[in-house]
């Protein structure tokens, strides 16, 4: 399913990786990759099939959202 993630306090470095699901380990993953600092206020979309992956620098809150559709 695809996923909406909306940070609500603190900051979190998040990390992406497309066409995870055919690789049993992120780190093994050779696929683009994608990096970013979350802060409140930030919303990101996951589509199906990425891999992510949050750090928190501090205590954070974040609301995700699974969007479910046909493919998924």
């Amino acid at each position: 399913a695809d996923l909406l993630i909306l940070q609500t306090s603190g900051e979190d470095d998040y990390v992406l990786r497309q066409s995870a699901l055919d690789f049993p380990r992120f780190d093994d993953e050779r696929s683009p990759l994608a990096k970013c600092t979350f802060i409140a206020g930030d919303m990101l979309y996951v589509p199906h099939g990425w891999r992510h992956e949050a750090r928190s620098r501090r205590e954070t809150w974040s609301i995700v959202m699974e969007l479910a559709n046909a493919r998924s």
